[in-house]
């Protein structure tokens, strides 16, 4: 979802589209009752996600809130990092460590 379709989707847009696969969610009456319910709940942002902490993925968020992934040894990750325009946020670690 992300890495073919790069600044395609916001963070939210992100997590309910996976939340609404994985309950087989398609109708879109159903998509708009499920997105209220779903946010109507506090979530978890995609600092917690495996995508970062796990599989070393970097998420950037474009000026309009959309992400895209890079991989930890891609050129465009490092220069990522090495921008000190770009606020840079560790992924969360898990509570046991």
């Amino acid at each position: 979802m992300l890495h073919d379709q790069p600044y395609r989707l916001t963070s939210d847009d992100l997590l309910f589209a996976i939340y609404a696969r994985r309950n087989g969610i398609v109708d879109a009456a159903a998509m708009t009752e499920a997105r209220e319910a779903f946010f109507g709940q506090s979530q978890a942002c995609l600092r917690t996600s495996p995508l970062a902490k796990r599989y070393g993925w970097g998420i950037h968020y474009d000026a309009d809130g959309r992400i895209a992934i890079y991989g930890v040894e891609t050129r465009a990750y490092r220069d990522f990092l090495a921008r000190a325009d770009l606020k840079q946020v560790s992924a969360m670690r898990n509570r046991g460590k």
